[in-house]
């Protein structure tokens, strides 16, 4: 099961940066980032990071861990992302989390307490680079 997570993390965490580091464009500097504003294969990327955080958040909750994603994610992009797209994404999000809901992990071994740290580590550089991408370019 760790292995799994292990994947996960790296598919949704590796990426992050990258994607974040060169948002798409927006129309004009005060407009927030949609949904419609990618295109499928973003968008499919998109979805499939989000599965890849309900899975890291449902391993994290289980080992007492709990890093509230959406409630971070929506502080972080007020203003950012539209709030339509938001609220697909957070919808997505949380269906992808219950399917996680019955997933048991065993916490207590050297490796779990590992995965727990790089889980937390590597969530606050997406953080980091999630203001990044949301900050007004000066005038």
């Amino acid at each position: 099961m760790l292995a799994c997570l292990r994947t996960a993390l790296l598919a949704a965490l590796s990426l992050a940066a990258a994607s974040l580091a060169a948002p798409p464009a927006r129309a004009q500097s005060h407009e927030a980032y949609r949904l419609d504003m990618l295109t499928p294969g973003q968008k499919e990327l998109l979805f499939q990071r989000v599965d890849s955080y309900a899975h890291v958040e449902s391993f994290l909750k289980f080992c007492g861990h709990p890093p509230a994603l959406e409630r971070r994610v929506r502080r972080t992009v007020q203003g950012c992302v539209a709030p339509a797209s938001l609220e697909v994404i957070a919808a997505h999000f949380r269906r992808s989390l219950a399917a996680r809901a019955a997933t048991r992990w065993n916490c207590d071994t050297d490796e779990a307490r590992r995965m727990i740290a790089r889980s937390e580590q590597a969530l606050e550089t997406a953080f980091t680079d999630l203001k990044r991408a949301c900050e007004r370019p000066e005038s």
